[in-house]
């Protein structure tokens, strides 16, 4: 990527009030573009500043159904009308973010029943969410095209994956220039938003001092390994990885005793109560909860001592004794510990674009091997 294309790329976004700190310099490194430090830069310094009246207005042109889909699918909308308008002074937003062809042989929107047969012999968890997004992906677009018939499908898919990829949450959006920065979990730098002589802004701010040639990463939140791989299509194994219980398991409300412990979680954490296939479920909307590269946190272990209740004493009591939890959570650990089948299949053996998910699947075999070596004593 030529630096004459950056130059001209700030330059245009200057014009929306987008600026960027003049010692941050854009280089590839590995075949992957990213942020670099040209000189040092000690730590509070503003990195780079977007004006919020600047965002790509969520549509307002047609009105989607009320739901927790809703700002989705009027941002893809917006962010779709501007992509297929030539004319549209928001074009120079998208100079990074490609096309479609580009994603075609790396996202698992577009894989192929193959694919998805072969993710599912090296885990099937794995690759039942994949296709669960993959579906949901389908159901976006099929939606807003729906809606808006005089949009071609082309914009509209290439708006849903730059949703899924670069647009962030708590109603933020699309941050170009932001999203040119790479991700590391460790990193404490993300969109905030400030007051820069009197304009509203979303800011990043360096967290430590930065030395001449070092990468600058920002964090997109921490996020599930598996959902991270294939909403964001690759995986970084220096990086630091979570295994989130909540984004991975939905249960069955089986009888009068367990919609007595939903009741009791829901007190604690937002518990989203469904039908599938006939079959009551719940899921724990808990995002904070996560097994840790060498152990539990503190919330995961709290809220499967609200799932390990087992008896009118421990839900009296609102959660289940030490001992109880552990074992639970051992079981946790094991179940995915047996769905994962990475190391019976050779790397090489499976076509390249399921090579970075074979990467992860060995790694979530130390991160869950490490768990249970701190969980199991716990059981005796």
């Amino acid at each position: 990527m030529s630096d004459s294309r950056f130059k001209s790329f700030l330059e245009r976004m200057g014009k929306f009030g987008f600026e960027m700190d003049d010692r941050l310099e854009q280089k590839s490194v590995n075949g992957l573009l990213g942020m670099y430090a040209s000189q040092a830069i000690p730590q509070g310094t503003l990195l780079g500043k977007f004006p919020i009246s600047m965002m790509i207005p969520r549509s307002e042109s047609i009105e989607f159904e009320d739901g927790p889909n809703k700002e989705t699918q009027s941002l893809v909308h917006a962010l779709a009308i501007q992509l297929a308008d030539k004319e549209s002074p928001y074009q120079c937003y998208f100079e990074y973010c490609g096309d479609l062809a580009e994603r075609e042989d790396r996202s698992v929107c577009f894989f192929k029943t193959e694919d998805f047969s072969a993710l599912d012999k090296m885990n099937p968890l794995l690759a039942q969410m994949a296709i669960t997004s993959r579906n949901s992906w389908e159901h976006l677009i099929q939606t807003v095209a729906t809606k808006d018939p005089s949009l071609d499908k082309d914009p509209i898919m290439l708006a849903s994956l730059i949703y899924r990829e670069r647009c962030w949450g708590e109603g933020l959006g699309f941050l170009p220039g932001i999203d040119l920065f790479n991700h590391n979990t460790h990193s404490q730098i993300s969109p905030q938003r400030a007051l820069i002589n009197d304009e509203k802004c979303l800011v990043l701010i360096a967290d430590k001092d930065i030395a001449a040639g070092e990468e600058i990463k920002i964090t997109y939140g921490r996020k599930d390994m598996f959902k991270f791989a294939f909403n964001y299509d690759f995986f970084d194994p220096s990086d630091f990885h979570i295994i989130s219980y909540s984004a991975r398991i939905t249960q069955a409300i089986s009888d009068a005793f367990v919609l007595k412990i939903v009741e009791n979680l829901q007190q604690h954490y937002p518990v989203h109560i469904f039908e599938a296939n006939g079959v009551q479920k719940f899921a724990i909307n808990e995002s904070s909860a996560y097994f840790l590269e060498q152990g539990p946190n503190s919330a995961m272990v709290d809220l499967v001592s609200r799932l390990a209740i087992s008896n009118e004493v421990d839900l009296k009591r609102g959660h289940a004794d030490e001992k109880t939890t552990a074992r639970y959570m051992l079981y946790i650990l094991q179940s995915f510990k047996n769905a994962n089948k990475s190391l019976s299949i050779s790397r090489d053996s499976v076509p390249e674009k399921l090579r970075s998910f074979h990467d992860m699947l060995v790694a979530e075999l130390a991160i869950l091997d490490a768990n249970i070596k701190v969980v199991e004593p716990r059981c005796a």
